[in-house]
């Protein structure tokens, strides 16, 4: 994965780009799965209920 975003960072000359080009992306209507810190996980939900959850660093996707 290191190695992924230095080549990213090689290519782009910014880190915070080198994070968007690897970072899975979902449209705010697309059904998700998500796992959060204390191992449960939700399944086939949208994005945009738990976008904010997501950001924070509660859960990631699956």
């Amino acid at each position: 994965m290191k190695n992924y975003l230095m080549l990213a960072y090689e290519l782009t000359g910014q880190k915070s780009r080198a994070r968007e080009l690897l970072a899975p992306t979902a449209g705010r209507n697309d059904k998700v799965s998500v796992r959060y810190t204390d191992g449960k996980v939700v399944k086939d939900v949208k994005y945009k209920k738990v976008e904010a959850d997501i950001q924070v660093g509660k859960c990631v996707l699956v």
